[in-house]
C-alpha cells in the first residue's frame, strides 16, 4: 500500500481569476476534456513546465 501521487500535465491555462485574494488558474489537463478543467492556485502549478 502507499499513497498514489498523480501528476497531471497541463495542456493549457484557460482563464485566470482572483478568488478570496488568491490567484487561481483554470487548467485544462492534457488528455482530459475541457469540461474537466479545474481551478488551481499557483502553488499547485509550481512543478509545471514553463
Amino acid at each position: 500500500t502507499g499513497d498514489a501521487h498523480h501528476e497531471y500535465e497541463v495542456e493549457q491555462i484557460v482563464k485566470k481569476r482572483t478568488h478570496y485574494g488568491v490567484i487561481q488558474y483554470l487548467v485544462k489537463w492534457k488528455g482530459y476534456p475541457v469540461e474537466q478543467a479545474t481551478w488551481e492556485p499557483r502553488s499547485s502549478l509550481d512543478n509545471a513546465a514553463d
